[in-house]
């Protein structure tokens, strides 16, 4: 990325912030930035983290009124995908790990997570959503690519205290 390209990508990001910190609806924002080298936007460890957390809060916002087939998609789908992605990232590597698919070979690696994680399916999708998000909190614990604001934000906003 040049400098340039870089320096216009950053005035694009402090818009979309501004604008959105004067929309009323919006309760917070969820920095989706990089503890790593900026420019490289494959060193976003972060990232999944982020997308695990909005996928929680419109999972459960959707369970809540209703719209199940929405929750099935967001909950146990791309809010697990990218829990899993988030922890091949931050864990060790694992030869035995598929890193093209973080949902296979789970049970192998990380027994212990892959536990959790069926037994959070059989929940229904608001507990699931909670559930994810303890997950988040627990696995990223004190790691600078927790986002513990947006955790603290979600847990309150959806009353799970």
């Amino acid at each position: 990325m040049t400098a340039g390209t870089r320096e216009r990508f950053e005035q694009y990001l402090w818009t979309v912030r501004d604008r959105l910190a004067r929309d009323d609806r919006i309760l917070g924002l969820v920095g989706m930035g990089s503890t790593a080298e900026r420019h490289r936007v494959d060193e976003w460890s972060d990232h999944d983290l982020a997308l695990v957390v909005a996928k929680v809060h419109l999972g459960a916002g959707k369970a809540r009124r209703g719209e199940t087939l929405a929750a099935s998609a967001l909950l146990p789908g791309d809010a697990v995908t990218h829990l899993l992605t988030a922890v091949a990232t931050l864990s060790h590597v694992d030869n035995r790990a598929d890193y093209l698919d973080p949902r296979r070979r789970i049970e192998l690696t990380r027994p212990d997570l892959a536990t959790s994680l069926t037994d959070a399916l059989r929940l229904d999708e608001v507990a699931l959503a909670r559930r994810l998000l303890d997950l988040v909190g627990s696995l990223a614990g004190d790691r600078p690519e927790c986002p513990h604001a947006a955790l603290a934000v979600l847990r309150a906003r959806h009353g799970w205290g």
